[in-house]
Formats: C-alpha cells, sequence, structure tokens
C-alpha cells in the first residue's frame, strides 16, 4: 500500500499479482488493456520499483476506483480477497488519521493540565519536577512505565517524542487520562487520590482494550 502525493490510497500491481496467484507480467498487461478500454491513461497510474537484483521494473499504483475495475473479471475467491485488503488497509488509514487527532489533543492539552498543576501549588514554588510527576503518573498507569523506562524498555531516542510512537490504544488513554487528571487537579485532590481514581479510569475505560490490542499486534 502507498499514498500519494494528494494522500490518496493506492494498491500496488505487485500486490494484487501476489494475492490472486498471477505473473506480474499479466497482471500489468490486464491492467493497461482494461484502463485504455476505459479510456483512462495507464501512465496516470505507472510508477517504477526495484527487483530483487536491484533492477527497475514497471508497476502500477491504483486507487480504489481503478483497482475494482481491474479486478471485476477476476473470480469471486481473488475479488474478496482483494477487498478484505482494502477493508484492511482503509481501517489502518483511518486509525492512523485517528492517532493523529488525538497526538494534536494531547499536545493543546497539555497546557491546561500544566496550568492546573500551577495552580494547585497555591502559589507554591514550582520545580520541574512538579511537571515530570504527572507525566510519569500517567505514563505508569497507560503504559506500565515511565517515559525514561519505556524509551529504554523499547530502544526509543530522546529526540523523538512519546506521543508519536504510541499505539492508538495508547494514544486514547493518556489523553483521557491527562483529561481527568487536569480537573482532579482543579478540583485540589491529593496526588494519591488523583492516582486512584485514574487507576480506576483506566480499569474501567482502557485497560480491555490496551489488553486486546496488544494481543492483535503480537
Amino acid at each position: 500500500m502507498q499514498l500519494s502525493k494528494t494522500n490518496v490510497q493506492t494498491m500496488s500491481s505487485l500486490e494484487i499479482a501476489k494475492m490472486t496467484s498471477k505473473r506480474h507480467s499479466d497482471v500489468l498487461e490486464t491492467i493497461r488493456n482494461v484502463l485504455i478500454e476505459a479510456e483512462i491513461q495507464p501512465t496516470e497510474f505507472s510508477a517504477r520499483y526495484k527487483d530483487a537484483k536491484g533492477e527497475e521494473r514497471p508497476c502500477f499504483y491504483l486507487p480504489r476506483r481503478e483497482c475494482d475495475l481491474i479486478i471485476a473479471g477476476y473470480s469471486v475467491k481473488y475479488r474478496l480477497a482483494i477487498i478484505d485488503r482494502w477493508h484492511e488497509l482503509e481501517q489502518k488509514q483511518t486509525d492512523k488519521e485517528i492517532q493523529a487527532r488525538m497526538r494534536s489533543d494531547m499536545r493543546l492539552e497539555f497546557r491546561p493540565m500544566t496550568d492546573a498543576i500551577v495552580e494547585s501549588r497555591n502559589g507554591k514554588e514550582i520545580k520541574s519536577h512538579h511537571f515530570s510527576n504527572e507525566c510519569d503518573l500517567l505514563n505508569r498507569i497507560a503504559l506500565g512505565a515511565t517515559a525514561a523506562q519505556y524509551r529504554r524498555q523499547f530502544d526509543i531516542d530522546d529526540k523523538t517524542p512519546l506521543r508519536d510512537i504510541l499505539s492508538k490504544e495508547q494514544s486514547a488513554c493518556i489523553l483521557s487520562l491527562q483529561r481527568a487528571n487536569t480537573v482532579y487537579l482543579l478540583e485540589g485532590l491529593s496526588f494519591d487520590d488523583r492516582k486512584q481514581r485514574l487507576k480506576a479510569l483506566y480499569e474501567k475505560r482502557h485497560a480491555e482494550k490496551l489488553m486486546i490490542e496488544a494481543m492483535n499486534e503480537a
């Protein structure tokens, strides 16, 4: 699967050949013939790839509409395999878009939490650990480790924002806990009370989803 410059999701002729157990050269010929018959310029979707020998070969990257046109003449078995693959690719793209929105929300809503931390100090001196402690509180509950521990565990460098490599459910959990913690801070709850409530929220809304996600990715 590839995304073009216009963010149109595509499927390669190589993948079509693999799923239909057909020779790639035959798939290329079918694509050219069908597109020409439909009065569509094949060059609009043509590309190049390097084979196992490092030599450049022709291929196509087809959007959903043109791909559906090509496979119309295939057997039901092959059409179903390609349709199922499209659903999988589209769901992955939807998940990526959801994650991107959640990452944006986490960035935007981090400031309200830091403001709530400052307000909860009631004019007392603010030090960096007051902010890192809150972040570690959320990370320990959602990820089972502090940010530093999580980076070491998965060999993540310090320059990569942690939120950019979290899974969909991990992102949803962190965002949910961050929002709740902001409210609890403004309500004046102690660290231990907030920790207890955040753990309860995690168990109620996120624990099962995170477990299922982890099992699916294993």
